[in-house]
Order: C-alpha cells, then sequence, then structure tokens
C-alpha cells in the first residue's frame, strides 16, 4: 500500500488494494474498519472512470450495509450496480452482480423480485460458470421459493464442489450449512445435524490455523458469531439434544478470552515488544528473502515512504500463543457442583432466547423462552435506563436529592424476571447463588436488579455472578498464585485528570476521594495494608507498579468505554510524564500488557461493567483485566452515584473480609440489600439548600455494581 499510494501513474492498482484492505477488514470480524479503505478506493476509482473497479466496490459497500442491518441500502445499491455495469463487465462479473442483488432482495422481503432474479440468472447460464465461492445464495433463494428439491440438488453441488476443489475452510463451512437449513425443511433433522456437525469441524480447524494474534481471535470469533454459530445452536435446541447445544454455545462464546487466560495461567504471557530497526537495509528489489512486516515497513520508512496504520497499535501487538479447549458437558456440570450455585447458560436468538440451567448434584435442564432478541434488547435497555426525576425545589440541578416521577425500567426488570429467571426461580432462591454466563444484549443487564411477583429484586434472593463463558469460568477458578503473605492493596481515588481531557469534561471526583479513603480504613480494620494514590500521586506510573504486587485494586476514577474502539478504553489517571504511556489514560490495551496477581480488581467508575458486545463477548475493561491476572473483577454498568458508592463499597469490603463463609458476590449482595433496606427506611440524605433530603430507594443508586469472575 505504501508503495503503490507513492505511485501516481497507477491509482487504478491502489483502488482495488485498497478494495481488498477493506475485504480483509470485513473477513476478519471488523466491518467498520472496511469503510474507510472502500471510501479512498471509490474516491480513486471515480476520479478515475475506472468502471470495473467502481463496480466491485459499490458491490463490498453493500456487504457492509447488511452487515449493519441496512438491507434496503444494501439492495438498492446493488440494484443500481447491476443497471449501470452489468452491461459492461465481464460476463462471470456480470453473473455475480445480478446473483447478490437477488439476495440483497430475499433479505429485505422481496421473494418474487428475488426469484425473478434468479431464474433470469440461471438463463443467462450463471450457475454453470460460477464456483462454490459465488454461488452460495442461490440456495437461500430457492428456499425461499418453495423449491426444495432444487435447493437439495444445488446444496449438494456446492458441497461436492467445496470438498473436491479443497476450498478454504469457510466456503466448505458455508456450503455444509447451506445443505443443512434444506434438510431441515426437508425434516431431515438427523442428516441436517450431521452437515452442521461438519460446519462445525471446519470452523474449528480454520482456528486452530489462525495467528497468534488476539486481534485475530476475537475478529474470527465475531464472524463465527455472525455466520454459523446462531443457526447450529438454534438448530440442536430443536432437534431435541439441549447437552449437544451447550457444548456448541460454549464453542462459540469467549474463545479469545479463554486462550488468552490460558496463556497468563501458562506463564507464557509477555509483552509484545517492538520490532527493532534494522542497522542498514536488508529489503531490495529482487531479493527473495521472506521478510517481516516489520522490516518492510522500517525500510519503506526509511524511504520516506507514508504509512497510515489503519488500526490502533493496541488492537493489534497483543500477542495470543495458546489455544484453550472448550469445556465438555461432563466438566460444566462438575463447574457447577464446585461452585455450589445454579449456573444459568443463556443463548439469545433472533426468534428465541434458551437457558440452560446446571444445578449442583442435578440434570441439566434446557428452558426455550418465546421472546425474541429485539424484544431483549428494548427491555435490556429500558431496564437500565435512569428514571424521569423531578429536582427537589431549591436542590442544586445536579443534586441526587430528588424524586422519582416516572420509572419506565420497573416494568421492563419485571418482564425480563418473568422471562429470564421465573422458569427455575424456586431452586436459585434455594440455592442462593446464581453465575450467569449471558449473551448477546443480555452481557449489558443487571440480574441483581430484576423484580418477581412479589415486588422482591433478584438480589434480595441470591447473589449474582457473571462468567464470560464456563470455560472461562473454570480457568478462574484455577488456585491463585499468590504467595502465602498478608494481603496487601492500592487504593485509587480522584486521580488528577490531565488538561486534555478536562477539557474534553473529564471534572474532579471528590466524592471518588471520600470513597477511597473510607476502602482504605475499611481494609485496614480487617489487616490488609493499602496504598492509597490521589490527585497526581494517582499516575499510570505509579499505578502500574503498585498493582504489580497488589492482591487488591480498587479503582474510582473516570472509565472511558469505546464501544468501536474497545482496547482504547481507558482509565483517567494523573500524567507524570510526556511519554504515550504517560497520558493519563490507562487504556485497555495497556492493562492487557500489564501482570497482575491480583485476588479482586475493583473499578469504581462510569460504565467500567460496559463495552461493545462482540462474538467473543463484552470486550473493554474488564477483560482486560482478567487477561492481565485478575481473578474476579468488580464494575459497574452505569455510574454509580457518590451517596450511595461511599457506602456500598466499604460494606462490600467489611463482608467480604469479615465472614469467612462469604464470597465476593454473596459479600456484594449483603452490602446491596443493606444499602436497599437504608433507602427505603429514609435513612440516607444528602445536603440541600433547604436542608437534608432522603434518597428514594430505585437500582439506579446501587444495582450498576457486579461481580464477574471467580468466587
Amino acid at each position: 500500500e505504501p508503495l503503490l499510494d507513492a505511485d501516481v501513474e497507477n491509482r487504478r492498482a491502489l483502488s482495488l488494494l485498497l478494495t481488498s484492505r477493506g475485504r480483509l477488514e470485513r473477513a476478519h470480524g471488523y466491518p467498520d474498519r472496511a469503510r474507510p479503505f472502500y471510501e479512498r478506493a471509490l474516491a480513486l476509482q471515480q476520479a478515475t472512470s475506472y468502471d470495473d473497479g467502481i463496480s466491485q466496490t459499490l458491490n463490498a459497500l453493500a456487504v457492509l450495509h447488511q452487515l449493519e442491518g441496512r438491507d434496503i441500502e444494501a439492495r438498492d445499491l446493488l440494484r443500481q450496480v447491476v443497471e449501470r455495469y452489468a452491461g459492461s463487465a465481464p460476463p462471470w462479473r456480470a453473473h455475480i452482480m445480478r446473483l447478490n442483488a437477488a439476495a440483497a432482495m430475499l433479505r429485505v422481503g422481496d421473494v418474487d423480485d428475488a426469484v425473478a432474479a434468479l431464474d433470469a440468472y440461471q438463463a443467462a447460464g450463471g450457475d454453470a460458470q460460477l464456483g462454490v465461492i459465488h454461488r452460495l445464495p442461490e440456495v437461500d433463494i430457492l428456499l425461499a421459493a418453495g423449491r426444495l428439491t432444487r435447493a437439495l440438488a444445488v446444496a449438494d453441488a456446492l458441497v461436492d464442489g467445496a470438498e473436491q476443489q479443497a476450498l478454504a475452510g469457510e466456503f466448505r463451512a458455508q456450503a455444509h450449512l447451506r445443505r443443512a437449513t434444506v434438510l431441515q425443511r426437508l425434516a431431515r433433522p438427523s442428516a441436517a445435524l450431521d452437515d452442521l456437525a461438519r460446519a462445525s469441524a471446519q470452523w474449528e480447524a480454520m482456528r486452530r490455523t489462525l495467528t497468534t494474534s488476539d486481534y485475530v481471535k476475537r475478529g474470527f470469533a465475531e464472524v463465527t458469531a455472525r455466520t454459523f454459530y446462531p443457526r447450529y445452536v438454534e438448530a440442536l435446541a430443536a432437534a431435541g439434544a439441549p447437552l449437544r447445544a451447550l457444548e456448541a454455545a460454549e464453542l462459540a462464546r469467549g474463545r479469545a478470552f479463554a486462550d488468552l487466560l490460558a496463556q497468563q495461567q501458562a506463564d507464557t504471557w509477555r509483552p509484545p515488544t517492538d520490532a527493532e530497526p534494522p542497522a542498514a537495509p536488508r529489503w531490495r528489489e529482487g531479493e527473495g528473502d521472506r521478510l517481516s512486516s516489520a522490516d518492510v515497513r522500517s525500510e519503506l520508512a526509511q524511504r520516506g515512504a507514508s504509512l497510515t496504520p489503519s488500526i490502533a497499535p493496541a488492537d493489534v501487538a497483543i500477542d495470543s500463543l495458546v489455544s484453550a479447549t472448550p469445556l465438555p458437558p461432563d466438566d460444566m456440570r462438575r463447574v457447577a457442583d464446585a461452585e455450589r450455585a445454579i449456573v444459568a447458560v443463556y443463548w439469545q436468538g433472533e426468534d428465541e432466547t434458551l437457558v440452560w440451567v446446571v444445578r449442583p448434584g442435578a440434570d441439566m435442564a434446557l428452558h426455550r423462552i418465546a421472546v425474541d432478541a429485539a424484544t431483549v434488547r428494548r427491555l435490556v435497555a429500558e431496564a437500565g435506563a435512569p428514571p424521569a426525576l423531578t429536582t427537589v425545589r431549591g436542590a442544586p440541578p445536579t443534586s441526587p436529592a430528588r424524586r422519582v416521577t416516572r420509572d419506565a425500567g420497573s416494568e421492563a426488570r419485571a418482564r425480563l424476571h418473568a422471562l429470564l429467571i421465573a422458569p427455575f426461580g424456586d431452586a436459585v432462591a434455594r440455592q442462593q447463588r446464581l453465575v450467569v454466563v449471558p449473551h448477546g444484549a443480555l452481557a449489558r443487564l443487571s440480574f441483581a436488579t430484576l423484580v418477581d411477583r412479589q415486588g422482591r429484586y433478584l438480589v434480595e434472593r441470591a447473589s449474582v455472578r457473571y462468567a464470560p463463558s464456563l470455560t472461562v469460568l473454570q480457568q478462574l477458578r484455577a488456585p491463585s498464585s499468590r504467595q502465602p503473605r498478608p494481603m496487601r492493596a492500592v487504593v485509587v481515588g480522584d486521580p488528577q485528570v490531565p488538561q486534555g481531557l478536562e477539557r474534553g469534561g473529564l471534572a474532579a471526583l471528590p466524592g471518588a476521594r471520600d470513597e477511597a479513603m473510607a476502602v482504605a480504613k475499611t481494609l485496614g480494620t480487617h489487616g490488609i495494608a493499602s496504598e492509597v494514590l490521589t490527585g497526581t500521586d494517582a499516575s499510570e506510573s505509579a499505578l502500574r507498579a503498585s498493582a504489580a504486587r497488589a492482591d487488591i485494586v480498587h479503582v474510582a476514577a473516570h472509565g472511558i468505554v469505546s464501544d468501536t474502539h474497545p482496547m482504547t478504553s481507558f482509565l483517567a489517571l494523573a500524567t507524570s510524564g510526556a511519554r504515550d504511556d504517560e497520558d493519563g489514560r490507562l487504556t485497555a490495551g495497556e492493562v492487557h500488557r500489564l501482570r497482575l496477581h491480583a485476588e479482586l480488581v475493583v473499578l469504581s467508575g462510569c460504565r467500567t461493567a460496559d463495552g461493545p458486545v462482540t462474538g467473543d463477548g463484552l470486550s473493554g475493561l474488564t477483560r482486560a483485566f482478567f487477561a492481565a491476572g485478575a481473578r474476579t473483577v468488580l464494575a459497574s454498568f452505569w455510574d454509580l452515584p457518590d451517596a450511595t458508592a461511599e457506602r456500598l463499597l466499604p460494606a462490600f469490603y467489611r463482608a467480604w473480609q469479615g465472614e469467612t463463609t462469604a464470597d465476593k458476590a454473596q459479600a456484594l449482595r449483603r452490602a446491596q440489600v443493606r444499602l436497599i433496606g437504608q433507602l427505603r427506611r429514609g435513612q440516607i440524605t444528602v445536603p440541600t439548600r433547604v436542608g437534608p433530603m432522603a434518597i428514594a430507594e430505585h437500582p439506579a443508586l446501587w444495582g450498576g455494581l457486579a461481580v464477574m469472575g471467580a468466587r
């Protein structure tokens, strides 16, 4: 790319390369990063009247529209491509254009138009001229038209062709998946499941060949989560194979995450090192040596070529050298026995929600819940939305002394409880420990705040803990490498916000300083020495050094989570130098490189438990701290008000350290239940201009905190 970028006589070649770069990003699970390449390619192609290139890039943009759920825009764009460019394109490319347009019509429900377009494509000989890679949409359109016999014949031909030609595993997997869909429609479930198993084997074989990069593994997880595993899991559940469905669900979640944990536990973790530039240029035209990309980039830099990386270095520089094996169902049962908890493993399908309930000493049960993904997403958003408030007369607008006038979330929390918990709620109440393995939008749901028919919060009946997958939970249960000695803590509160971040709206947090002092005092009463870092002392370098020696890491600071670039999510700390890693932003990418032995990391900031929900689970700060070596992370789904945080967190530590039988989730439960009682009795007040005012009880005041990971 840098060479062609410098070749002003070869703009068309550069445009094709940019389109291919975009396709690579998309194929690796990062469609949002593909768009800038396509847009730049299209600008070059339009400037040089390169119609063939324009048609390719517009087709690629249409695929992006589909991945973003903009199916109508994708259909309209592909229709334009066919109308304008099919007549002048080579026949094989024209066939691809027409078939892609037909598939886009099908996705928006224009079945008749899609079938007509398919018939025209076949009449022109498209099905005889194209290979497996391009013909996959034929099966979908034939299925929609009810032409099952023809659909099966095409699917058989695609499977045979993919196997005979030894095509890349993805295309073989997609061919088997298409045939499985046809076989399901033909009421041949056994044959369909066989094809799905073969497709799964292809995906797993591809996974074993991935490069040792967390970036690539996360992207691969996104691709499989989007294209294959939903059909596989739901087909197994519908076929009455709940254990196989659970095993498939475990294959589909948290795999890149599990690899990082396996690497950390195997003590093979090492921070990635930047390649040193060679002493003299080693890359020459005509030489046959195979050199690394670092060598090539170094040589180009010496030539003065412009290098404009499209991805943040933090995303590509995290090594992932180990491959973890997912737990089989029998081991999943043993995890529930060892945890002495009900383990609820959720799967969010487009049309229904599945939950496997694994109880200690009992058989696993699968519940199929008739609620679609769109409804779940809406209910989760409503359940976490702040209530409509009216400020108490005379109180400042930012004061927590406000009245709840409307809480749309209460109905959502009640309905989610009825859907997600009630089918096995009695068992949860008896066990009093619940471990949630969420999926999709449920990764952002505070289960503790769900309300039963009697008006009781779930946290009043049981503790709640989260795990990305059962495999990850088992890894985090492994014995800690911490040497027997008195526990040590580092407590950060109200770091001095760097000037650049201050201008961005991050103000000082005096409540966080009070929280830090209260936490340190509470830990001290239990014999745990705390190093307290506040103001200018709470710098990145100070936290890194102290966290490496600490058993408890407590950070009360601003947390900024990026949904588009999760590795750039950061904790806002003080800055102690001009280096890039001392800019006051401790990013998730930097946390991945830490070496921790912490029993507990507490991230008492805004949305520190949040992040984009990907095929690998929830990405962001929590994942980073686990990968760095933390066994348990306590983080927040939303902002936690100062008035309750400075009470809730010390109470959590008292319960955890003061009772030998309390695990961290139980300790949080006791602190939350105690706070709920105080709020209901009007015992928590805040100062206002008209005197102290009691705060009304609401989940927004206590329900954001969640325990993730080990017990």
